[in-house]
């Protein structure tokens, strides 16, 4: 049975794509057979669901979020890029190797983000080990396009370098496949929720009065019109019937602050974010339609969606046509899609669809049923198990023992 190691570019204790991934899959990984390594990041501290994991954390002040911010928008910033993303990984790499071997790793697990790239690209050339690399957004999808033409030399090399690869849906595989040339196909892995059971789906309201929202926020031009349109309806309507959206998230979006049709509820636990979004009456999820974040929306499917299917209340996804949230929830049939800028059409949408309650019933089952058959933790990590070696090592133990 493999050894692994897992490389991450933060401790993960904010929340984001790769923390509600490994936080998921995580548990699946045998006993004694996980150690980790962390390269990036200023923090050293980690979440208590890793605390029992053997780690080497690699750490460094220039990722402080204030350094980092200073020095991308000095004249300086080449040196910083140099320092993050070339020596830093190159000293990271040798301590993670030693590490690697005296845990007696034998294969690697990647997540493809920020400083971790080239640091994973140095350990694979002082290793060798086998490596898969999970991907959750293109090398360029969250920074700026020169600090991502600095990284996707290093990007690239890391794709041509691993065993196996998965990305998180099937528009970014097929960007993937045509931008890089891969030679071997991506799989799809993509999961999140509570890493509990199924809860009983909550009663289907006849008025539509809080929309939820989990996560930090980015696509704050999305949100702003769906909290006009929440505005110009809330206007007309009976005072009991006033819509208000519901975020959890660790940072209060400033750009909402003074609206009535904002409520910010902070952060809490994921048992606790299920309970929360079974109180409201659609689940919200956007993606921006700024020109400069065209990339991320075409191929990122964020997790909370998939916490969303587990909470089993439709979603509605806002953005560009072309967005991978919006042709997820049409094709899949978990929600609404609107891919409108203007508030009063947007408005006009949610009265719709509150109009039809037995679709969104309809829906709710729908989010069930694909949260359990393909994107909870259990299902998805029967996947994943393949591409890590472990899948393998237990059919050869079954055929053992017959």
């Amino acid at each position: 049975m493999p050894k692994l190691l897992l490389l991450t570019c933060s401790t993960m204790m904010d929340v984001d794509g790769g923390t509600v991934l490994f936080r998921a899959l995580l548990p699946f990984v045998p006993n004694g057979r996980l150690v980790w390594a962390v390269a990036g990041g200023a923090n050293r501290t980690v979440p208590s669901w890793m605390e029992g994991v053997p780690r080497c954390v690699q750490a460094s002040a220039v990722f402080e979020r204030h350094v980092a911010g200073l020095a991308r928008r000095s004249p300086l910033r080449r040196l910083w890029w140099w320092w993050a993303f070339r020596r830093f990984p190159t000293l990271a790499a040798r301590r993670i190797a030693r590490f690697a071997t005296t845990e007696g790793v034998d294969r690697m697990w990647v997540h493809a983000g920020w400083s971790g790239i080239p640091t994973a690209v140095q350990l694979h050339r002082l290793t060798g080990l086998p490596m898969h690399v999970s991907v959750q957004d293109d090398v360029s999808g969250h920074v700026a396009p020169r600090e991502g033409a600095f990284l996707r030399l290093a990007f690239e090399e890391l794709l041509s370098r691993a065993s196996t690869i998965d990305v998180i849906s099937a528009p970014m595989k097929e960007y993937y496949q045509s931008r890089y040339g891969l030679t071997r196909e991506p799989a799809i892995i993509w999961t999140g929720g509570d890493g509990g059971p199924t809860r009983p789906p909550p009663p289907m309201a006849h008025k539509v009065r809080r929309i939820g929202y989990a996560g930090n926020l980015w696509a704050t031009d999305a949100m702003g019109v769906l909290v006009d349109a929440i505005e110009r309806l809330n206007d007309v309507r009976d005072h009991r019937d006033k819509i208000v959206v519901v975020i959890h998230g660790a940072r209060r979006p400033p750009a909402f602050a003074g609206s009535s049709a904002v409520e910010y509820r902070g952060s809490v636990t994921p048992e606790e974010l299920t309970r929360e979004l079974q109180t409201c009456d659609l689940l919200y999820v956007p993606m921006s339609f700024l020109p400069r974040y065209e990339l991320l929306s075409r191929t990122s499917l964020p997790g909370k969606l998939v916490h969303y299917m587990q909470a089993q209340v439709p979603i509605l996804a806002h953005g560009p046509d072309y967005a991978a949230n919006v042709r997820f929830v049409r094709e899949r049939r978990v929600g609404f899609a609107s891919t409108t800028q203007d508030p009063h059409q947007l408005a006009d949408a949610i009265t719709s669809i509150e109009a039809d309650v037995q679709l969104r019933i309809s829906m709710s089952r729908t989010c069930r049923h694909l949260f359990e058959t393909e994107f909870s933790p259990q299902a998805t990590w029967n996947r994943l198990s393949q591409l890590l070696g472990f899948a393998q090592q237990e059919d050869q133990g079954r055929h053992a023992a017959t």
